[in-house]
């Protein structure tokens, strides 16, 4: 029964986001990935971990990356000069979000 109320909340949370989601555009892989990200960082957040605090902090950061880069807000109304700023914290975001992943995603149920 647990399962089937599991599963019911998760197909209740997934549907609106995979109904929308298409394969060509990476707006689609990031928003997939924030709300997975969201969702593990409530639960470790709320769980019983020992790293759970630090954890939490990690994902949402990862999170964030994802939400940020998902506006695409980086380079919008700046002068020529200003957008090699944009780009780099661009790419910032995007070296957080996969180093994040690369160094922690193993140990984050541990």
């Amino acid at each position: 029964m647990r399962n089937l109320v599991e599963g019911l909340k998760n197909l209740k949370f997934w549907l609106p986001i995979i109904w929308k989601d298409r394969d060509f555009d990476h707006y689609y892989f990031f928003r997939i990935l924030s709300a997975k990200l969201g969702r593990m960082e409530d639960c470790i957040r709320n769980g019983v971990f020992e790293s759970s605090e630090e954890t939490a902090n990690k994902l949402l950061i990862a999170k964030e990356c994802c939400e940020r880069l998902n506006k695409e807000e980086y380079c919008d109304d700046l002068e020529v000069s200003e957008s090699e700023i944009g780009y780099a914290k661009q790419r910032e975001d995007l070296e957080v979000l996969t180093r994040i992943i690369r160094e922690e995603s193993l140990s984050w149920w541990n």
